[in-house]
């Protein structure tokens, strides 16, 4: 089975990156079936939201916390993580992208649901008031 992202022109299919046209290659020529599904688009807006909240928690931590260890944390905890064995035997936890190109909108969605349940049980006490106001004031107005 193949799985690319395709956009409809002119009532055709198009594959919207340089690998999609290399995977359709092999069936050029060919009547195939396929299957169609929608797929929710990521906004900025969201993915804004996602890391101001990671810097309000690193502001309201230790001086020594960014925002980018924040995330890191969080996807790790949230299950957004592969397991990497080295040849040592030891195993590290390797935190997986949420780039846009790499999630849609739902499953980055789905993905903030969980890092932000996990950030209120491991970071309850740097989510006050005060700092959620910080998130929200950093937001544009028509977001």
């Amino acid at each position: 089975m193949l799985d690319i992202e395709m956009e409809v022109r002119g009532g055709r299919l198009v594959p919207t990156s340089p690998i999609g046209v290399e995977d359709l290659a092999p069936y050029e020529g060919e009547k195939v079936h396929a299957r169609l599904t929608r797929r929710k688009s990521r906004s900025l807006t969201q993915t804004g939201l996602y890391f101001a909240v990671c810097g309000a928690i690193a502001e309201n931590l230790d001086a020594n916390v960014t925002k980018e260890m924040i995330d890191q944390t969080l996807r790790i905890e949230a299950g957004h993580c592969d397991v990497v064995k080295f040849p040592d035997g030891r195993y590290r936890y390797q935190p997986r992208s949420v780039a846009f190109n790499r999630m849609s909108g739902d499953e980055f969605s789905r993905y903030m649901d969980r890092a932000f349940h996990v950030a209120a049980q491991i970071f309850g006490p740097a989510l006050t008031e005060a700092a959620w106001r910080k998130v929200f004031e950093r937001r544009p107005a028509h977001a």
